[in-house]
């Protein structure tokens, strides 16, 4: 993920074809899905987000991460 910390647009990239993304607040609350996303690369527009920590979930085909992101405008 990068760039991180972000004010709009980062970019996430995988070796493996990203499935689904989902934004997650720091309570775990899902706030945003990207379902369907079918790719190794996928922008995520985060303008609507106020300042302060996030986490992605990110689905491939064989496994789930979770990434950090910290919004700073």
């Amino acid at each position: 993920i990068h760039p991180n910390p972000l004010a709009e647009v980062c970019e996430i990239s995988s070796d493996i074809r990203i499935q689904s993304i989902s934004i997650l607040d720091v309570s775990g609350k899902e706030i945003h899905a990207f379902k369907d996303v079918n790719s190794l690369v996928f922008k995520l527009d985060l303008r609507k987000l106020i300042n302060g920590i996030y986490f992605a979930k990110v689905v491939s085909k064989n496994s789930t991460t979770e990434h950090k992101l910290i919004i700073q405008k």
